[in-house]
């Protein structure tokens, strides 16, 4: 009986909040149940008439019949207008989100709400009992009507929009959520590091009572990167219940970079949309080197600049001669100050990154002298360019795009017809279009109807697609740690049942003996309730390089390649341990944790042979990674 009164109000809410003519189907859902509480007494209508007039004489039967039926009448419409009353106050109550429902449980929770949660409930699994609570200081009517608009399928009748603040978290029932989603909604008066924190101390408080196994996947996402890139510099809080959840931090900007350089190829199932790698082209035992530029330095452009300085390191680089380095080059009119900016906040990064050449151009991208530096680049052969046009302005960056250097597109060559050629008369000119191998991103908020600009252009656009769409700026994919805690587990040297781990980075032959799955619950364990968050996001731009020397391995590698791919893992791992603050020891210093001090950052040639050995296996592992995740029943790359 209790689960047919939980089930009855979620119909009513459901009708009252997604259906045009729900009052129609509630009103019909009530005659029904009149009309079967009345049925079995059909057969004593007529004593109820003989009652009803008292055994009145005929004379005056009638007049009492009216007089009984009239105050019926007024009863009946006193009664109903109670009855109607409590309706409409029980539904704006529900409209304006302040009805909660207690009984809810297995379900999904997003406290906020922003440009991001659209794409998040697209990829939420919706229906048979499960649903969404979506707790916003925003009007729920409009979020509601926005979702109706704009959701496919019967999802809106499963979401539940409560309106509140903070002190509302207690009512999500997280205690009994399958997933939480917190987002920061622009309207908050904190900045989003100090928003986010406090945020996440009320889900853990209010996670407390699940049981001690089964902990509260929580996803928490950071809109600026700034605040964003505090979340891999400062350890998570020691929050009272944080022990509770599985926190996975996202932002729109490092999720985007992370599909464009590392993701690229998994964008859709059917491979209709996909990015090229920075190497698009076959890159070892050959003097071609890759060169992103990235016009206009905002938070996209940092994120895009962060990520490839973390993946961008290659195996044709000569450390010796310093040949075929990556380029990395920023072009926006604040070059100088943005250029101080990245000194102060990483410091060692011009020294200790020895395989990327960085520049920094105070220009616009319209500037002549940029514009004749962008054709010279696309017609090196060597030069494998990429551009990546970053303004928040849509429009902007659109009109920046289409008025690029048609060499940047096509070129055209002259070529003399020889005389037996049927095609053209004797001795003509022609002209012969050699399209650019240049890739060319353009950030749009909205991607629906761009590619019709392109499919309208095939020849001269072929190599141009727009990123930076709120539509795909969140991956599951990315929320997925699989990889990451294997690698974690293997560097903690503890196995199933927190037993010593029989193999290490150092020995290829008993890393390969290793049954992941076997101690994958154990090490993910371990990942949940033990590794720092600067571990965690070490660990993921790691997965991330991954994906960069697959390709590699696939063709089969000699010692000389596996040589060269170790020496790009080392020189991976200098970057990312430098943009996280560390740097080498001086004379007379020696390895500090705590001061981000390691004699390791040095360069690959420096290395004992032991720990040569160690980076080359750290690549050789990531093919049985793989493996190991496909037979898990997870997709991979």
């Amino acid at each position: 009986m209790k689960n047919l009164w939980i089930r009855l109000r979620l119909l009513f809410h459901r009708l009252l909040t997604t259906s045009r003519f729900g009052y129609v189907w509630i009103a019909l859902i009530v005659f029904g149940i009149s009309l079967a509480i009345a049925l079995p007494i059909r057969n004593d209508m007529q004593s109820f008439y003989s009652l009803f007039n008292f055994n009145i004489t005929d004379n005056h039967r009638l007049r009492y019949l009216i007089i009984g039926i009239v105050g019926m009448i007024f009863i009946g419409g006193a009664l109903m207008m109670l009855f109607t009353n409590g309706i409409q106050r029980w539904v704006e109550r529900i409209r304006e989100g302040r009805k909660i429902f207690r009984c809810i449980s297995g379900h999904y929770v997003m406290i906020g709400y922003n440009r991001m949660s659209i794409n998040i409930i697209n990829q939420i699994k919706l229906g048979k009992g499960t649903r969404l609570l979506i707790l916003t200081r925003k009007n729920p009517m409009q979020i509601r009507a926005e979702l109706q608009n704009i959701l496919t399928g019967n999802k809106p009748k499963h979401i539940i929009i409560y309106a509140g603040g903070r002190d509302y978290i207690k009512k999500l029932n997280l205690d009994k959520a399958k997933e939480a989603y917190i987002l920061v909604e622009s309207n908050e008066w904190e900045n989003q590091y100090t928003h986010s924190m406090a945020m996440l101390e009320e889900v853990a408080k209010n996670a407390k009572q699940r049981p001690e196994n089964d902990l509260l996947k929580t996803n928490l996402y950071i809109n600026e990167m700034t605040a964003y890139n505090m979340i891999g510099q400062l350890d998570m809080p020691e929050f009272d219940g944080i022990e509770h959840l599985d926190i996975h931090p996202f932002n729109f900007y490092d999720t985007w970079a992370r599909l464009l350089w590392s993701h690229n190829g998994r964008r859709n199932a059917d491979d209709s949309y996909f990015y090229d790698q920075l190497d698009f082209e076959p890159i070892a035992g050959t003097d071609k080197h890759v060169h992103l530029v990235i016009v206009g330095f905002n938070s996209m452009g940092r994120a895009l600049w962060q990520e490839a300085v973390r993946i961008a390191h290659y195996p044709n680089f000569d450390e010796m001669t310093g040949k075929n380095p990556t380029i990395i080059t920023v072009i926006d009119p604040r070059a100088k100050e943005i250029k101080e900016e990245l000194l102060a906040q990483y410091p060692d990064y011009p020294t200790q990154i020895s395989d990327i050449k960085f520049e920094f151009k105070a220009n616009r991208i319209e500037d002549n002298d940029i514009r004749q530096a962008l054709v010279a680049w696309a017609q090196d052969e060597d030069e494998m360019l990429t551009l990546a046009i970053c303004f928040s302005d849509a429009d902007k960056s659109l009109s920046t795009a289409l008025a690029l250097p048609e060499k940047l597109f096509f070129s055209y060559d002259n070529m003399q017809v020889k005389p037996k050629d049927a095609e053209a008369p004797n001795g003509k000119q022609i002209l012969i279009k050699n399209f650019s191998r240049t890739r060319i991103l353009v950030r749009q908020s909205v991607r629906h109807a761009l590619d019709k600009l392109l499919d309208a252009n095939k020849e001269k656009y072929v190599n141009m697609k727009f990123f930076g769409n709120y539509e795909g700026a969140f991956s599951k994919d990315l929320l997925d740690d699989y990889l990451a805690i294997c690698v974690n587990g293997i560097y903690s040297g503890i196995g199933k049942d927190g037993k010593p781990l029989d193999a290490d980075f150092y020995n290829i032959d008993r890393l390969n003996a290793i049954d992941i799955n076997a101690h994958y619950e154990d090490w993910k364990k371990q990942w949940q309730r033990s590794s720092s968050e600067q571990d965690k996001h070490a660990t993921r731009y790691q997965i991330d390089h991954y994906r960069s020397t697959l390709p590699f391995l696939r063709q089969g590698c000699d010692n000389v390649t596996i040589d060269r791919l170790a020496q790009a893992e080392h020189l991976r791992w200098i970057a990312e341990r430098t943009l996280a603050g560390w740097r080498q020891v001086k004379d007379g210093e020696r390895r500090v944790n705590d001061l981000k001090l390691h004699t390791d950052i040095v360069p690959y040639h420096q290395l004992s042979e032991k720990d040569k050995t160690k980076d080359g296996n750290v690549v050789l592992f990531a093919q049985k990674l793989v493996q190991a995740q496909k037979e898990h029943g997870k997709d991979t790359d």
